[in-house]
């Protein structure tokens, strides 16, 4: 799909309004700037798991993993192609149409993923037959992008600067611009045959985005913790069932001034978290038996 995807768009890139066209790696105008024939990606993982059951309603488990990609696919930084260099250049091989940034698919990065998951069960059943399950699992992961491959030749020829893949890209989303850890207790509470409810505390750690115009304008955003609550009841072939998740109306932290000039993006486009935040809701189910 990579290889003939095509696209023209008007967006804001560092607060500035371009004409971005998206070209497929063969057509005329990207192999001008440097596209290539793309390449498979290849990965090597490796993992490892251990399962520990100290007690009959006590269940541990701790995976590690380790995965390599090389010539990760990805779309290229925006090239700025609004010189007249460039226009010439291009025009004098046929293309004709004018952009302010071109980019293509490519195989420009090779990243790393490595990380940990830790998950423990453990369930409780009281003498009035009424049960308590509880879930808590807390897990890591780190990425990185470990080599970005050449610029083409032509670039440089054509005095377009920076590389492939941008700062935002290579230190942010192939990066660190993911919650790098998630604790979750989920516990889950059967009275009788008809009533059951349950409750979910979910905790996204520290994140850092990266901007293409420099490191004054990165930006660390704290941990987020949520609460989802819910309750059941149950008769027949009927459910019955009442929530929220998000109750607490946590929302995703907002985005510094420096970063916001436009006020369109009052929050982080890269948290887990909604926008929208609390949200409330009624449902009724019928099962065939």
């Amino acid at each position: 799909m990579q290889e003939h995807y095509a696209q023209i768009t008007s967006q804001y890139v560092d607060s500035a309004l371009t004409e971005t066209g998206t070209f497929p790696v063969d057509s005329t105008v990207a192999k001008l700037l440097g596209a290539t024939q793309l390449k498979p990606e290849t990965s090597r993982s490796a993992s490892v798991g251990l399962v520990l059951n100290p007690l009959d309603p006590w269940y541990l488990t701790i995976d590690a993993f380790f995965i390599k990609i090389k010539d990760r696919i990805n779309l290229s930084s925006n090239l700025d192609v609004s010189s007249d260099t460039v226009a010439d250049y291009l025009a004098a091989n046929g293309v004709t149409a004018t952009y302010d940034a071109v980019r293509y698919f490519t195989n420009a990065v090779d990243t790393r993923t490595r990380g940990v998951e830790v998950v423990n069960q453990y369930g409780w059943t009281f003498g009035n037959g009424q049960k308590l399950d509880t879930v808590l699992s807390w897990s890591y992961n780190d990425n990185k992008v470990t080599k970005v491959h050449d610029t083409p030749a032509i670039l440089s020829e054509l005095g377009i600067t920076g590389t492939l893949v941008e700062r935002r890209e290579r230190y942010g989303m192939l990066g660190d611009s993911n919650p790098r850890t998630k604790l979750d207790l989920g516990l889950d509470y059967t009275i009788d045959s008809h009533w059951s409810t349950s409750a979910n505390v979910n905790r996204y750690g520290w994140y850092k985005t990266y901007s293409n115009s420099g490191v004054q304008y990165d930006q660390w955003f704290g941990p987020r913790w949520t609460l989802d609550l819910s309750a059941k009841y149950a008769v027949g072939n009927w459910d019955f069932s009442v929530g929220a998740n998000n109750i607490t109306d946590t929302r995703p932290g907002r985005v510094s001034a420096i970063n916001n000039t436009t006020g369109a993006y009052v929050y982080s486009l890269y948290s887990p978290l909604s926008w929208s935040g609390r949200y409330v809701y009624g449902r009724v189910g019928y099962s065939w038996k």
